[in-house]
């Protein structure tokens, strides 16, 4: 593992990546994808005397005397019951509008409300965009609470600290209800995928070259969180029909509060002028798997560590 502190003086940078913490557990740990509780806990020492029930000749056992043998861990089967249910997810499935919204879901920061709304265009791939998604007194909050970045690039949210209102939009991207309701609108399975959220606070002239995201990703989303205006014609990001950064389907100021996300294909290509200073979002993606999660939070942590150790690698 990497693991430094940065140098006392002047030249020093205010992120602190904390590569102590780099390994596979510390990485789904934070994406939300292992309980803390499970990674202490030691497995409970089996008794001498205790049968092992999973072993096949103790199932084979306790199935030929029946689940209603005392000891058994088998229940009965009421196939009227079990027909009932598949009956219920069957007609859920047909029909999705009778189930509860997904903006009916507790959020303490994003109006999911304001994002059920937002219309969502199909070509040349799925994407939307919505503005006010945060109320501005609750922007503010945030804003004050972001992460101490002064460095271009994009940071784990493992390597940085940042206040309460900060922590309280990160816990509403990870919250159920927000990814039943990307997955409606872009029309991709997000649910049961991982998440990498990563923070920008600064953009260097090089940043924002057209690309499509690579096959890890599914999704993306970014949320901005800059002042309500946004007077420069660079750094606003553009969808684009093709690698020509000037061949604009949409084109999206980052203003606080605004939230654009788009499904990943082959020609989901988006990019942005040149700008050079403070430029702060949040990027959320969903990936296609704990691997493609564990690949990707490692090379952003490659990355930062690279910056740290050579702070005029990104000028």
């Amino acid at each position: 593992m990497i693991a430094f502190e940065p140098a006392d003086g002047a030249g020093s940078s205010k992120v602190r990546p904390k590569f102590e913490a780099a390994g596979v557990s510390a990485i789904l740990r934070h994406a939300g994808r292992v309980d803390e509780n499970a990674l202490e806990a030691p497995p409970r020492p089996m008794s001498p005397t205790q049968p092992n029930i999973r072993s096949p000749a103790t199932v084979a056992n306790l199935k030929a005397r029946g689940p209603n043998a005392p000891g058994s861990f088998l229940r009965p089967r009421d196939r009227r019951s079990e027909g009932a249910d598949a009956d219920q997810r069957r007609s859920r499935a047909a029909a999705p509008s009778q189930a509860r919204p997904a903006h009916q879901g507790v959020s303490s920061v994003i109006n999911l409300a304001q994002l059920a709304a937002a219309p969502v265009a199909d070509a040349p791939f799925a994407h939307f965009t919505v503005t006010d998604v945060i109320d501005p007194d609750i922007l503010a909050a945030v804003a004050k609470d972001f992460p101490d970045i002064d460095q271009p690039g994009l940071f784990p949210l493992s390597d940085l600290d940042y206040g309460p209102a900060f922590r309280r939009l990160v816990s509403d991207l990870r919250r159920r209800e927000f990814s039943v309701l990307m997955e409606r609108k872009l029309g991709v399975d997000l649910v049961d995928r991982p998440m990498m959220i990563t923070v920008r606070g600064v953009c260097d002239r090089r940043d924002g070259r057209s690309h499509v995201d690579s096959l890890d990703k599914v999704a993306t989303g970014l949320l901005y969180l800059n002042d309500p205006d946004w007077d420069e014609p660079g750094g606003r990001l553009r969808l684009l029909r093709s690698a020509d950064v000037d061949d604009v389907i949409t084109e999206v100021a980052p203003t606080g509060g605004t939230l654009v996300a788009f499904r990943r294909t082959d020609n989901s290509w988006h990019g942005h002028k040149p700008f050079e200073g403070r430029r702060r979002y949040l990027m959320f993606n969903w990936l296609r798997s704990d691997a493609a999660l564990l690949k990707n939070v490692g090379r952003h942590r490659l990355s930062a560590a690279i910056k740290r150790l050579d702070p005029f690698h990104a000028r």
